[in-house]
């Protein structure tokens, strides 16, 4: 019987493959991986093989056959991404629902759900959905501030870099106001500060141009 290990060699292969129809071979043989992480893992790397390809319903396909994970929300982005840069922007709205659901699942730790909050929250940016990426951003920067109260000090320390990341998202948006009244949630001392500095530069810089 072959092991992961084994399917992993083969799969790595096939992927290495010019031969397009290696890859339907691959995705058969990556759900085969018993090991939930690795199964996801090679899900996650064909997915963005199809993407780049611009072929996102056997991306989509791939994603609804991944474990809840973040690289299943990860890659439900991407594919949302790709369908609003190609004008399907019904369809892109409703697979960001399907990215924002993924995201928020209880298994992920609250920088994560922030993290992958924040990132759609700027794709719907890109794609001028402005009233719903503030609300997705809104919910990100709240996850973030909840994680600091974790009794993980790691998991303390990524949701405050989470959330000053998400500061400055909201600085370059122009939103200053915002943005500063969730700097003052940022738990660590120096990561406050410095995203204080930035929202300052920022703030001038919209001074200069107006």
């Amino acid at each position: 019987m072959f092991t992961d290990a084994d399917k992993i060699t083969r799969l790595k292969k096939l992927m290495d493959s010019s031969n397009g129809a290696m890859e339907y071979e691959a995705v058969g043989l990556a759900l085969l991986i018993e090991d939930e992480e690795d199964r996801s893992l090679y899900l996650l790397e064909l997915a963005r093989t199809f993407i780049k390809r611009g072929d996102w319903q056997r991306a989509h396909g791939l994603a609804e056959l991944m474990p809840e994970s973040y690289e299943k929300a990860e890659v439900l982005c991407s594919i949302a991404e790709l369908l609003a840069a190609t004008g399907h922007v019904e369809k892109a709205l409703s697979v960001f629902t399907e990215a924002e659901e993924a995201s928020v699942l209880s298994r992920l730790a609250a920088w994560q759900q922030a993290e992958l909050l924040n990132h759609i929250a700027g794709s719907l940016n890109k794609m001028s959905a402005t009233v719903r990426a503030a609300d997705v951003r809104r919910r990100a920067a709240n996850i973030a501030i909840s994680g600091q109260n974790s009794s993980s000090e790691q998991e303390r320390l990524d949701s405050a870099s989470v959330l000053a990341e998400i500061v400055e998202n909201l600085a370059a948006e122009e939103k200053i106001t915002e943005a500063l009244a969730y700097a003052e949630n940022i738990s660590s001392v120096p990561k406050r500060e410095y995203v204080k500095q930035r929202i300052a530069e920022y703030a001038a810089n919209i001074k200069r141009v107006a």
